[in-house]
């Protein structure tokens, strides 16, 4: 007996009917998912090709203001969850931004746990080894930092005009500076006087992952 889908859909009871309209229910979602997703790359892509070089102009002039608007403004940039993981996504950012002249070395700011060179992120299934990153992509050498650290090394660089005081202005001296803020925990990073980034050692910053109640 040979029918037609129509034919066969004829011949159903309703509660197969409704198991039918139900997988073409999550057929149509998924299709359509899948066609937003691909938009959405497309436009993360372009904001990319567009966002890197601008951002990293303002940031060689030191102008905090602009790198500021400009991470506002391309807010859509390379979305992470258009990949499955790390080296997939810094791969295509290299392809993007900088084909066929990768840089010599990277540091990732990850949003995550570092210990060792490896890190987890925390709101992503991603993981991060720095070994494997650097032969990968032919590194000379890749450092992973958690996101508050790389904030911290670079709270030297503000210039008094984007300073606001709590309390009553002292005079500027050496000190301990520390970087605080609502992330996946209370996120806290922190410099002290020493010899290293920029005259200064970093402080434990595992705190970033203190659950805040």
């Amino acid at each position: 007996m040979n029918l037609s889908l129509i034919e066969l859909y004829g011949t159903m009871g309703y509660f197969a009917k409704g198991i039918v309209w139900i997988l073409a229910l999550m057929s149509i979602y998924a299709t359509t998912l899948g066609i937003k997703k691909g938009f959405d790359f497309r436009r993360s892509r372009k904001a990319t090709l567009k966002f890197s070089p601008l951002l990293a102009e303002a940031l060689e002039k030191n102008d905090f203001a602009e790198a500021d608007r400009l991470v506002n403004e391309y807010s859509k940039s390379h979305l992470a969850a258009a990949f499955h993981s790390v080296d997939e996504a810094l791969a295509r950012y290299l392809r993007d931004v900088a084909p066929g002249a990768a840089p010599p070395a990277a540091v990732l700011a990850i949003a995550g746990q570092v210990t060792d060179g490896r890190a987890r992120f925390s709101n992503l299934p991603w993981t991060a080894d720095a070994a494997a990153l650097r032969a990968a992509f032919s590194f000379r050498t890749v450092e992973l930092i958690n996101d508050f650290v790389a904030q911290a090394l670079s709270a030297p660089r503000l210039a008094p005009e984007h300073l606001r005081p709590l309390g009553r202005p002292s005079k500027a001296q050496p000190g301990v500076i520390a970087v605080i803020g609502a992330g996946t925990g209370f996120g806290a990073a922190g410099l002290a006087p020493g010899p290293a980034a920029h005259g200064r050692r970093r402080l434990c910053h595992e705190v970033a992952h203190a659950a805040i109640r």
